[in-house]
């Protein structure tokens, strides 16, 4: 019995992950496929984060000194690509149509209306990947993909000065 709930516990967990694996899965590989497409251009920036060590991070936290820091240079990766789309309604819709698709996916969903049409504005996933997507007629579209890796950020309110 309880290596039949082990079982039924392991196949959901392996479920979810793969469903998270695979959320925005459509719009990257759309931005993919855009590397050979004569009427795109793309931007890509890629940024290097620092791995900080444990011991210099618990000080930094406790606003004391840190007596040993060992950052090491993590490797370049893909922080932001931008894809602009020229004179190409089908690849627009393409990204319209996958945008629809990996709507049950997003954490959060910023849409607007355009020309009579609901169209995507930004979309973030889990993990902190997030796509936005603009677009200035039927076949004009920018599109970006922005990965901070999962960072988490603080809101500190401020006051009026």
């Amino acid at each position: 019995m309880k290596t039949k709930v082990l079982a039924m516990v392991l196949i959901l967990a392996a479920g979810s992950m793969l469903s998270f694996a695979s959320a925005q899965e459509r719009i990257k590989a759309l931005i993919k496929k855009c590397e050979t497409i004569e009427s795109v251009d793309m931007n890509v920036i890629k940024s290097r984060r620092s791995a900080t060590s444990s011991a210099e991070s618990s000080a930094s936290q406790d606003n004391k000194p840190a007596t040993t820091s060992s950052t090491t240079k993590g490797p370049l990766e893909e922080s932001v690509i931008t894809v602009v789309i020229h004179d190409n309604e089908a690849l627009v819709n393409e990204f319209l149509a996958a945008f629809k698709a990996e709507e049950e996916n997003a954490t959060n969903v910023i849409s607007n209306k355009k020309g009579g049409k609901i169209v995507p504005n930004l979309y973030s996933f889990e993990g902190g990947m997030n796509f936005s997507f603009s677009m200035r007629d039927k076949a004009n579209a920018t599109i970006t993909q922005m990965n901070d890796g999962g960072r988490k950020r603080e809101y500190v309110p401020r006051g009026r000065d």
